[in-house]
């Protein structure tokens, strides 16, 4: 006969095993309830991108489970009361807005040890769709789900910097034409859930889109001026829904007496080669908001605003 102690120990680590998940919380949030709420959520928005995408019966089965397991993992019924589950929706949709849903759910499966993380989408194979998914990507990053117009391209300083190597290697009329339908481009990107992880991987391959890259700018007048002046444009143009603009007009009007004086006396047909060289070269440079810092340094220098 086996030792009493023998037996009630190995009965303990059978019911161990069977009956309870390792957890680690380290890389979610300390409360119980906010960390429910983001790991339910996250799985409740994988079901249902599943359900819009089309996936087949086996693929939304199999999300619909791990939407059940979530649920039993998390005790979400004990933090939200059976009159306060529109709210959560609400809260859950903005959870989707944000791009990073998938991201989220794959901390959430590690936390709760609920099978193994979800595979990231893959950028596109096509170097000119890479370029677009990148700064559509950078502007979710900075902006949210707020995509519904092309200047958001403007108003980001790595989606800046993307849109025109995009233009480097198509011409702008290319992006335009990719720019028609900006939300719907954009919706394809939130559906997907890792806009945090585009972003790092379109860095990881375009280093200069870094935005402590530095910039280095052509030494030949009027071109460095005219880059200058067209990243300023940029930066404070769109109005109030530039969230730039409050930053940069002081600065941008302080750099325009010494760009105007490097730019005199260009005649219009000058000035019309000069734009097209620009599109060109701006997107070799980098992020917008690092050229500008160089075209500060370049024609302020010690005075120049940081």
């Amino acid at each position: 006969m086996r030792p009493v102690l023998s037996v009630v120990l190995g009965a303990s680590l059978l019911l161990v095993g069977c009956g309870t998940r390792s957890t680690d919380f380290s890389d979610l949030p300390g409360d119980a309830a906010e960390r429910a709420k983001l790991c339910f959520g996250a799985a409740q928005t994988f079901r249902k991108a599943g359900a819009d995408a089309g996936v087949d019966a086996a693929e939304l089965a199999r999300r619909q489970s791990i939407e059940s397991e979530m649920r039993e993992a998390t005790l979400i019924d004990d933090f939200v009361p059976a009159g306060a589950w529109e709210a959560f929706d609400v809260e859950a949709n903005r959870q989707l807005n944000t791009g990073n849903w998938l991201l989220d759910l794959n901390r959430c499966k590690i936390g709760y040890g609920i099978g193994e993380p979800e595979p990231l989408p893959s950028l596109p194979e096509d170097e000119g769709d890479r370029l677009f998914v990148c700064a559509m990507a950078s502007a979710i990053k900075a902006r949210g789900s707020d995509v519904s117009r092309p200047i958001i391209l403007q108003h980001d300083p790595q989606g800046f910097h993307f849109a025109h190597m995009l233009v480097g290697r198509e011409g702008v009329d290319r992006l335009a034409s990719r720019m028609t339908d900006v939300h719907r481009a954009g919706g394809r990107i939130l559906l997907q859930g890792a806009v945090d992880s585009f972003v790092d991987r379109c860095v990881e391959e375009h280093p200069t889109a870094a935005l402590d890259h530095p910039v280095q700018l052509p030494e030949e007048e009027p071109l460095r001026a005219g880059i200058c002046s067209y990243v300023s444009g940029a930066l404070i143009g769109g109005g109030a829904d530039n969230p730039l603009r409050g930053e940069y007009l002081p600065r941008v009007e302080r750099l325009a007496v010494p760009l105007g004086r490097a730019g005199e006396g260009i005649s219009p047909a000058e000035l019309r080669l000069l734009e097209q060289e620009i599109e060109k070269k701006v997107g070799a440079l980098g992020p917008s908001t690092s050229i500008f810092a160089a075209c500060e340094k370049a024609y302020l220098g010690d005075a120049s605003i940081t």
